[in-house]
């Protein structure tokens, strides 16, 4: 029993831990459509036998100024409550309506009734088939809509059929009107279901309620407001909203033609809502077993976009129909048009169009688009059908309708190319992923924005002030001298010194003074700091100022004495005082060392003779330094070894392959960057060490390293990626350098192919291992399986990587986003992005091990591994150490 229950949920795609959901939405949709059905039978026998069908184009007219008014309500408040709320209150309204209605038609005469309740009926189907929509949205992400939701409306597909039979049974033994009773029973259970669910499960899990207003009036104005403006800004609704205004006409022409036809075929109420009875349960048993066996099936295999196309092409050709042969056959493939195709088909894909919407826009833009676009259609509809239905040739009124149907296809054409978009701009925003021009608002700020940012300077803690004056000089540099000028005169010493240190590229000409303020009552270090930018700002006047130092005792302003004193006579022997204070420095204590590190850069600029002489003599210097300094005392020797002349020694090279295993990540960046030093074969195997760090800055000064010393980085790209030479990690980096850009669009296809089969291979692996019928249950068997899990992530974002360059890097881009957060929506969201690409190998077979990994289906036909020593024989020749230790 148990067996064949599995099969059946496998069979109705019902993921583990499903069933109960399904089931309850399987049957409230069940007892809903099945009074929807009586509903809809009743309502249209009722009225064409007893006001007749010549009235049908202005009840149209009235229906589309209830609706309007209606749907605002709805659109005010629909976001607002949790879905299950609304239908509590709407299905209590109905009750109350069509419980009216009954005794209306019962015991009175009055004719007013038929009209009334016909619009009672066509306004809830509406406003029930948006907030349906709504509701499976609040319980479920973007993958399972698009999974269950053919599901969930074959559920009202089996109401639909059931309330259509019964109606069939009964209405020529109790009469239309006393029908009304059974939908009103029917509601009653709808609701009690609605509340034992919720009481036991609680409120839908993926409603966020927005921030509660006092004023529920203005609220509601602005909720109204913001849809509106949502509306015209996002290009999938404006599509959406014109196919809508040309399919209500379409549709509505080709129901009055239907009813029309029906209505001339059959003599009585009775046998009429008979027979409407009978083709809604058989419409609606087509339907059923398309959405059971074919719709989904029929979207995973040729895509949402495709299937959106169906229901505005059959409807063209059913009013073609119509027009070449108004009659009973045409009328009947009408109504299979309108009951099957559009309810297995159109109402699917259409909840799924509008399910990439950010969530909270979501009940607005269905409310809306019912609310204003709906009726003004439905009114313009009844116009031309109230002055057009009296003319003999029925082509008259149906040619407006097939106009309207070949709009209709245009616009969603239009609907297919914004989806993508949507879909994208949804899921970044989700995501918080910064626009492109984001990074570049700052420079384009006004008085306003430059004033924001000097008042940050102005703060009194040191790291907020130095991070907003780097955002000054990146802005506005011509202006941020003299402000970080200003500020440095306020701050203390060490504040006031790395303040200054930002300026070093910039004209201080006109703040000299200011500086030799500075100067005078600041330490050493502030001190060699500002001699040394007025050595840069001024004349001779102010570097023979600092000359009279290369003497002193203050190690710093020595220094800088030494490096003025090379500029002014670069490439020849300086003086022999200037070697000797230099050599003064290397033997001294700490901050001696200290300062002649600074000096390192210009060594270049010493004859061939004495530069020699001076580097053996940083050798020991630079390791005593090595070896007692603190980390901060590494990081500055390795930063100033960046800018060594020569190339890197024995000694140089084992203490970039100590430091690039150094438990400080600084360390890594400034041994990562000193990497150009080593020769070629030191320095591939060094830069792959570092490409593969944890620490994306050490990855980067590495990737900095590769480009600048290897002129043929595209084709060290291709090998080292194509044949696995470097780990997943370092993979991922050099495919994500702008450099890699350049690389061919073949060699891009065989990553991403190569890449993806890789992906395939893991995935068989994790397979085997969760259904190996072994006891096993060791930790090294669950660490394998998630490494190999782990393994299979990175893989696919390596694939995903590699097409940047073949598709829109943006869409790769966000798709790689939503795969990263861990959160199930998201990763929905970008599985179903992902499909919009996956009519290509690479792209295809990575969509089917996403989703077979998502919905947890990877049944594989066969696989690659038979036995547990095939799979470890197979991991054994994989790269990774806790691979290796696992296996």
């Amino acid at each position: 029993m148990r067996n064949t229950s599995s099969r059946l949920q496998r069979l109705m795609l019902i993921q583990p831990g499903e069933a109960g959901k399904v089931g309850y939405f399987l049957v409230f949709f069940l007892l809903v459509s099945a009074g929807m059905a009586i509903g809809n039978s009743t309502a249209n026998a009722l009225f064409l036998k007893r006001v007749g069908v010549e009235y049908l184009p202005l009840l149209y007219m009235g229906q589309s100024v209830l609706l309007a008014v209606v749907s605002l309500g709805y659109a005010a408040i629909a976001d607002r409550v949790p879905a299950e709320r609304f239908f509590r209150y709407m299905f209590s309204t109905l009750l109350l309506l069509v419980a009216g209605c009954w005794l209306l038609v019962s015991y009175t005469r009055s004719s007013l009734v038929y009209p009334a309740y016909y619009l009672v009926y066509e306004v809830a189907s509406e406003v029930l088939l948006v907030h349906a929509a709504l509701y499976l949205g609040q319980n479920m992400n973007t993958l399972q809509v698009k999974r269950l939701a053919p599901l969930m409306f074959a559920g009202a597909q089996v109401g639909t059929i059931t309330g259509g039979s019964l109606l069939a049974l009964v209405a020529p033994l109790a009469g239309a009107g006393n029908l009304l009773l059974i939908w009103c029973l029917l509601l009653s259970a709808a609701v009690a279901l609605l509340i034992v669910w919720h009481r036991r499960h609680g409120q839908s899990s993926h409603y966020r309620a927005p921030r509660k207003s006092r004023d529920l009036l203005g609220g509601s104005i602005e909720q109204v407001r913001q849809g509106v403006r949502f509306t015209l800004d996002s290009s999938l609704l404006r599509a959406a909203s014109m196919a809508t205004f040309c399919m209500v006409i379409a549709f509505y022409i080709m129901t009055y033609s239907i009813n029309r036809i029906y209505n001339q075929a059959f003599a009585g109420e009775a046998e009429l809502a008979g027979f409407l009875g009978a083709l809604t349960a058989v419409t609606g048993s087509i339907a059923l077993l398309l959405q059971l066996f074919v719709t989904s099936r029929v979207i995973r295999r040729f895509g949402v976009r495709r299937i959106n196309m169906l229901f505005p092409v059959s409807t063209t050709l059913v009013l073609s129909a119509l027009a070449i042969s108004f009659t009973l056959p045409a009328a009947l493939l009408g109504s299979l048009n309108r009951d099957t195709i559009m309810t297995a088909f159109r109402n699917p894909v259409r909840t799924m169009f509008f399910n990439v919407l950010p969530a909270y826009m979501q009940g607005r833009a269905r409310a809306l688009i019912v609310a204003i676009v709906l009726p003004l259609a439905l009114f313009i509809c009844g116009l031309l059908l109230w002055f057009m239905q009296h003319t003999e040739d029925p082509v008259i009124f149906i040619a407006p309708g097939i106009l309207a149907g070949c709009l209709y296809i245009w616009f969603n054409l239009r609907m297919n190319r914004a989806y993508v978009t949507a879909l994208t701009n949804s899921l970044r925003e989700r995501l918080f992923l910064p626009d492109e021009n984001m990074y570049r608002e700052l420079g384009g700020s006004d008085e306003r924005g430059m004033e924001d940012i000097e008042h940050g300077v102005r703060h009194p803690d040191p790291a907020i002030a130095l991070s907003y004056a780097r955002a000054l000089l990146a802005a506005f540099p011509e202006q941020a001298a003299g402000i970080l000028v200003a500020r440095a005169a306020t701050a203390d010493h060490a504040t006031a010194d790395r303040l200054l240190a930002l300026l070093d590229k910039t004209d201080l000409s006109p703040y000299v003074s200011q500086l030799q303020a500075l100067a005078s009552s600041g330490d050493a270090h502030l001190q060699a700091t500002v001699f040394r930018l007025l050595a840069a700002a001024g004349g001779r006047e102010q570097r023979s100022g600092v000359m009279r130092h290369l003497q002193g005792d203050n190690p710093r302003l020595c220094a800088n004495a030494i490096h003025i004193c090379l500029q002014e006579t670069p490439g020849t022997l300086p003086a022999d005082e200037v070697i000797s204070a230099w050599s003064r420095l290397l033997g001294g204590n700490m901050h001696s060392l200290l300062a002649a590190l600074e000096l390192v850069p210009d060594l270049a600029c010493l004859p061939l003779a004495a530069r020699e002489k001076l580097e053996s003599a940083y050798i020991p210097v630079m390791d005593r330094l090595f070896r007692d300094g603190p980390d901060g005392v590494r990081i500055q020797a390795l930063r100033c070894l960046y800018t060594w002349p020569s190339a890197a020694g024995p000694v140089m090279i084992s203490w970039f392959e100590q430091y690039l295993d150094s438990d400080n990540p600084e360390v890594r960046v400034a041994a990562a960057r000193c990497l150009q030093l080593a020769d070629g074969d030191h320095r591939a195997a060094l830069l792959q060490h570092a490409l593969a760090d944890g620490h994306a800055r050490v990855r980067a000064a590495a990737l900095d390293c590769l480009v600048r010393t290897d002129a043929g980085f595209p084709g060290i790209v291709a090998d080292w990626v194509l044949g696995n030479q470097v780990s997943l990690r370092a993979q991922e980096t050099l495919l994500a350098a702008p450099q890699a850009a350049t690389l061919d669009e073949p060699v891009f296809k065989e990553i991403a192919l190569i890449k993806a089969r890789e992906a395939e291979r893991l995935q068989q692996a994790v397979h085997y291992l969760q259904t190996d019928a072994r006891d096993d249950q060791s930790a090294s068997r669950r660490l394998l399986e998630h490494v190999l899990n782990e393994r299979f992530e990175q893989t696919v974002q390596l694939a995903l990587l590699s097409l940047r360059s073949l598709h829109e890097p943006g869409l790769i881009e966000v798709i790689r986003a939503g795969f990263a957060s861990g959160d199930e929506r998201f990763i929905a969201n970008a599985s179903e992005a992902l499909s919009t690409i996956a009519d290509r190998e690479a792209p295809g077979l990575i969509h089917k091990l996403l989703m077979n990994r998502i919905e947890d289906s990877a049944r594989h036909d066969g696989g690659m591994f038979t036995s547990i020593r095939e799979l470890l024989d197979w991991c054994a020749g994989l790269q990774g150490e806790l691979l290796q230790t696992c296996v």
